[in-house]
């Protein structure tokens, strides 16, 4: 049981060394070889918990993802209005700036987008669990639209500095999300 304890840690200071890398110089310059030795490690050590750092990408921005959600679920009551629901997303991701500007600075918005968009369509989760709504009309082209203009919302608000609160954000962005979510057909 301590080898998987031992083993999530390393990968999790992996993957904090990759933020603290893409913060310093951009992405595509990052090697395998930058990580270990920040870790002082030798790199065969990174491939045994990752094929490359694309993985090790991938596996920060899920585990960021998936904390967002788990955090929202566990924070709020079933019966939190969507609005509610999207200032404690905009709280969490606050708190998780670096990455954030990390994203933007290496120009991986799309790929940020992407992720979060699979991981509601992937995970355990359902589409309506997620988005706390009894929607029934609710198809993939939809729910692409609302999960990647939340995505570039936030991203447009952090490269903005954060200039209003969660609140105003959830205000001021929240019509115009749901809406498609809720249009009724004529």
């Amino acid at each position: 049981m301590d080898n998987i304890a031992t083993g999530e840690q390393r990968k999790l200071e992996f993957e904090n060394t990759l933020l603290e890398l893409m913060q310093e110089m951009p992405y595509s310059k990052i090697t395998v070889t930058d990580l270990a030795e920040r870790m002082h490690l030798v790199r065969k050590t990174f491939y045994h918990y990752f094929p490359g750092k694309d993985a090790c990408l991938q596996s920060l921005t899920d585990r960021l993802i998936l904390e967002c959600s788990i955090d929202v679920l566990q924070a709020l009551p079933p019966e939190s209005s969507d609005q509610q629901v999207y200032e404690h997303q905009l709280r969490f991701w606050m708190l998780h700036r670096d990455f954030l500007q990390a994203i933007l600075d290496n120009g991986l918005n799309s790929y940020f987008a992407e992720r979060y968009l699979n991981y509601i369509l992937r995970e355990e989760l359902t589409a309506r669990e997620h988005l706390r709504t009894t929607l029934v009309n609710c198809d993939e082209d939809v729910l692409y639209f609302y999960v990647t203009g939340l995505v570039f919302l936030l991203l447009k608000w952090c490269r903005e500095g954060f200039q209003l609160s969660p609140e105003e954000m959830a205000r001021k962005n929240h019509r115009l999300v749901r809406e498609p979510l809720f249009r009724q057909n004529p």
